[in-house]
């Protein structure tokens, strides 16, 4: 009986030093896995503050290109304004330069008139 009993404790110690040598080689594994992935979480940190450093030029070019775009509209309306209000002076102008040219024709006409009529007032005193 005392021997079956030593051999199990025997067994017994084995198994233990077997599972201490086994848990040692997991602490080592996982060490070395942990320093693997040093470096590829470091690139993980570094890409991560990257793609904040993106997001955050994105968001500002986005900003910068509303504000562009609403002062383009104003800008835009601002010149509209001023093409419709020279389109409207330049159409009074238009008007204003027919009825001159027409008031000129009639003066000629009278003066081509009156120049007419003297002629003939001279030739009859002549006469």
């Amino acid at each position: 009986f005392w021997e079956a009993a030593l051999r199990k404790d025997q067994a017994l110690a084995n198994l233990r030093g077997e599972c201490a040598a086994y848990a040692e080689e997991l602490r080592a594994a996982a060490r070395a896995a942990a320093e693997e992935r040093g470096p590829e979480e470091a690139r993980q940190r570094e890409v991560q503050a990257q793609l904040a450093r993106a997001k955050e030029e994105v968001r500002t070019n986005r900003t910068e290109a509303s504000v562009r775009i609403r002062q383009h509209a104003a800008d835009m309306e601002t010149l509209s304004n001023g093409i419709c209000f020279v389109q409207s002076k330049l159409g009074e102008a238009e008007e204003a330069l027919s009825k001159l040219r027409s008031e000129e024709a009639a003066a000629q006409r009278e003066a081509e008139a009156a120049r007419r009529e003297t002629a003939a007032e001279a030739k009859a005193c002549a006469e």
